[in-house]
């Protein structure tokens, strides 16, 4: 996953989600790490294009705290 708390989870849970989700629903993270939803997004990306009992992503875009630092991740399922 890379260095960071949590990384190998986040990639783990992003992966698998998937399988899970219904179309119009969303996956939300909060992250801690420094570079984390960044990491995050791109391994999303570059994920295979979804097999026939999986949804895709249309969007996934990171939210800032109130510090102004990227420390969220929400993709939404179409």
């Amino acid at each position: 996953g890379g260095p960071g708390p949590g990384m190998d989870a986040l990639v783990h849970i992003a992966s698998e989600s998937r399988r899970f989700l219904r179309p119009g629903g969303f996956l939300a993270f909060e992250t801690g790490a420094a570079g984390q939803v960044e990491r995050l997004r791109d391994h999303m990306l570059g994920l295979p294009p979804p097999g026939p009992h999986e949804v895709g992503f249309k969007s996934i875009e990171a939210v800032a705290d109130l510090a102004g630092k990227a420390r969220f991740l929400v993709a939404r399922a179409h």
